[in-house]
């Protein structure tokens, strides 16, 4: 504390909360003035509030003046946050769409408030030293709370939220609080109809049904995955399409194909679309859309060559009347193979990409001289298309 005093003051008695002591003059050009410095030992100040300060001066004639005052203890600030997702609900984290626009708030006590006063925001990675993100909160009351904040570029996983102040007196005070983020959608993967997304006839005629199944991330067991399976045929005979749920369990869902829609698939073949989707825990949504083809119709073998004479005349004379298999293959796709079995002797016929439906096979002159009987041979075409239907 410090004062100037008259020319003519002799001594001062300051007193402050209570406590006096006597203080002596110096000059500076010609003008008293005074000062003490407050003991702790002497001068007991609280922690916050107003104290009572008071000087008395007295010049050489014995005449005296006085001035009281108070000054401002300001030695504590506190702090305190709430977010990313406090309230009814709130599970401190943030998923997706909380993410991208978070407000953190709280409050501030015993700050003195001023232009200098402002929280600053910072958030840092589990075990980090260095914030990921950091934002400055202007304090101009004893609520604070930031503005929208955008945390999407922070990668999933734990975190920890920490605010601080410092007020015009120079007081710190900080509070924190954890946090994560899982941001993360559900991703469908390796979904399959029957394992390769193909019905044929002998998928449909098992004794278990095919079923539609996949993995889905970002999924806790439990969770429901909704299926929307889509319906078949057509007038008198349509079956509904319908939507039902299949319960994750290990990242694994699986779901039985109702009957009476298998018996529908069965009799229309085509390409089926079925849709995905699942909601996490923390409210994160994922879709997929998959299909699943449906051939139950095998191929058609026919055999158009050679002619029983055309027969005869190779068993007498092979060199001369060499013979050549013809058929058709209706509804084989191209590449596929036609295998023809002569007393079961295995051999590959030709097709060609110009007029894939028929097929032809020449056949050795040594078959014809050593392979075949007098009577009773045996002639067989076998070919299975792209479903797995076999003919």
């Amino acid at each position: 504390l410090s004062s100037s005093a008259s020319s003519d003051a002799a001594t001062t008695v300051v007193s402050v909360n209570g406590s006096s002591q006597f203080v002596t003059f110096t000059s500076n050009n010609s003008t008293p003035s005074w000062s003490v410095s407050l003991d702790p030992a002497r001068v007991s100040l609280p922690e916050e509030g107003a104290v009572l300060v008071a000087a008395t001066v007295i010049d050489q004639a014995g005449n005296s003046a006085s001035q009281s005052g108070t000054i401002g203890i300001d030695r504590s600030a506190s702090l305190t946050v709430r977010g990313p997702v406090d309230g009814a609900g709130g599970d401190n984290t943030l998923n997706g769409a909380e993410v991208a626009a978070v407000t953190i708030f709280g409050t501030a006590g015993t700050i003195q408030l001023d232009s200098s006063a402002s929280v600053l925001v910072e958030v840092l990675a589990e075990q980090a030293t260095t914030p990921s993100f950091a934002s400055s909160v202007a304090l101009s009351s004893t609520s604070w709370s930031s503005p929208s904040l955008n945390l999407s570029s922070l990668a999933d996983g734990p975190y920890s939220l920490r605010v601080s102040v410092s007020d015009g007196a120079g007081n710190l005070a900080s509070a924190s609080r954890s946090f994560a983020i899982s941001a993360a959608i559900p991703l469908f993967t390796k979904t399959a109809m029957a394992g390769d997304s193909i019905l044929n006839a002998s998928d449909l005629s098992l004794a278990v049904p095919p079923s539609l199944s996949g993995l889905v991330s970002q999924a806790e067991d439990g969770l429901q995955v909704s299926v929307t399976l889509p319906g078949a045929g057509l007038g008198a005979g349509l079956v509904a399409g319908r939507n039902l749920l299949a319960t994750v369990l290990g990242g694994v869902w699986n779901l039985a194909i109702p009957a009476d829609l298998l018996a529908a698939y069965g009799a229309n073949d085509g390409t089926y679309t079925v849709n995905l989707s699942l909601t996490n825990q923390v409210g994160n949504s994922g879709s997929a859309v998959t299909q699943f083809t449906v051939d139950a119709a095998a191929p058609l073998l026919t055999v158009t060559q050679p002619t029983d004479a055309q027969w005869a005349a190779a068993a007498a004379n092979p060199e001369d009347n060499p013979i050549t298999l013809v058929g058709t293959a209706t509804g084989l796709e191209e590449g596929q193979v036609v295998t023809v079995l002569i007393n079961g002797k295995s051999l590959q016929a030709s097709r060609t990409a110009s007029n894939p439906s028929q097929w032809s096979l020449a056949l050795p002159s040594e078959l014809l001289l050593k392979g075949l009987k007098a009577s009773a041979n045996s002639l067989e075409v076998r070919a299975n298309d792209l479903a797995g239907n076999s003919a």
